[in-house]
Order: structure tokens, then sequence, then C-alpha cells
């Protein structure tokens, strides 16, 4: 962790231009932490988690500016819940802002301007993650600009993500051919890339 390593419990806390060589950027958290009413921004990890690396439990935070040279640019999920917080302008290989590689759950949460380089700009989603009045905007990947992998999301939007090749708002994994996303509610509008502007479905 190349801000804290291993704290419970961040509240009120501003993490940022930190950087680490491993793991957690701004935060690296071994066992269990709620993080809440807090800025994480600008840190970079060479491994997983630009920003924080684990919690379970991301409320009312701001994370901006934060890279992974490997998975989840603002944050890494095993699981969690990220609610009413602001991603913004993180970048990875592999979820520009969020990569959550067991189901988690993000709430009325606004992810945008994230880019990864290859798939899920704003989220990659290992897993059926529940997503509640979320906005995915203007994010950008390689594959799946906004989403990548598996939702269940209700409400909220996707709206003017990129892809240079497939689902420029949402694009399922190859993985998950087998499992179906589910949408309810959701705007979808303003996505561009190469095949599923809006959503991309296909084998490969």
């Amino acid at each position: 962790g190349g801000g804290t390593y291993g704290s419970s419990l961040y509240e009120g806390c501003v993490v940022e231009n930190n950087e680490a060589g491993g793991y957690g950027g701004g935060a690296y958290n071994s066992y269990a932490i709620i993080i809440s009413d807090s800025t994480i921004r600008n840190n970079k990890a060479v491994k997983e988690g630009g920003g924080i690396y684990r919690a379970d439990s991301v409320t009312n935070c701001l994370l901006a500016g934060n890279t992974s040279e490997a998975k989840g640019g603002g944050i890494y999920l095993e699981s969690g819940a990220v609610t009413r917080c602001t991603i913004s302008g993180n970048s990875a290989v592999q979820g520009g802002g969020v990569y959550a590689y067991y189901a988690s759950s993000f709430i009325n949460s606004i992810l945008s301007y994230n880019q990864a380089t290859e798939t899920g700009g704003g989220l990659y989603s290992d897993a059926m993650s529940k997503v509640i009045n979320c906005t995915f905007a203007n994010n950008s990947a390689k594959t799946g600009g906004g989403i990548y992998g598996l939702v269940d999301m209700t409400g909220g939007k996707l709206t003017g993500n990129t892809a240079e090749e497939n689902g420029g708002g949402l694009q399922v994994g190859y993985a998950y051919q087998k499992e179906k996303c589910v949408l309810t509610d959701t705007e979808i509008s303003g996505n561009t890339a190469k095949n599923g502007g809006g959503i991309y479905s296909g084998t490969n």
C-alpha cells in the first residue's frame, strides 16, 4: 500500500499522490475495511488497485486520477459495496474505474471518464454485480467502454461511452455467454463502438 496498509476504517480522509510497487497505490486492505466521506486521488499501483485494493464498503467517496498497470484503476474489489461515490478519470488495463472480482454492488454512483486499455472502461465485473441507479458516462476501452462482464442493472444510464471494438455501453464478457445480463429501466444513449454501440453480446 503506497499510502496506507491494513487500516479497518477511513472516514473523512484524503489519500493522494502515493505509489505502490505492488498493490493498492492509495490504500491496501488485507481484511474488512470501511471507507467513507474520503477522497482518494492521483495514486498509482503497479499491480491491482490504483486507488484502493480491497474494501467491504466505500461510501460518499471521490476516487479520481488513480492508475493501475493491471486491474482496477480506482478500486479493485474482491466483493464489496460502492454507494454514492464519484469514480472519475481513473485508468487501468482492465476495469479503468473499478474491477470487481466477485459479485459486488454499486448504488447511486457515477463512473465517468475512466479508461481501460483493454476491457471495462468504467467497470469490469467478473461475477454478477448489482448496479442500481448508477451513471456510466464517457468511459472508454478497447472492449466494453462502460461495462464489461456481468451486471444486473436497474435504472441509471449508460451514456457517451466508447469502445474501439465491441460494446460501447456494455460488453457481455465472452466467459459469461451462458449467463445473462439484466437491464431494467436503464437509459442507453450516445455510446459508440465498431460492433454494438450500445450493447454487444456476441461470441468470440
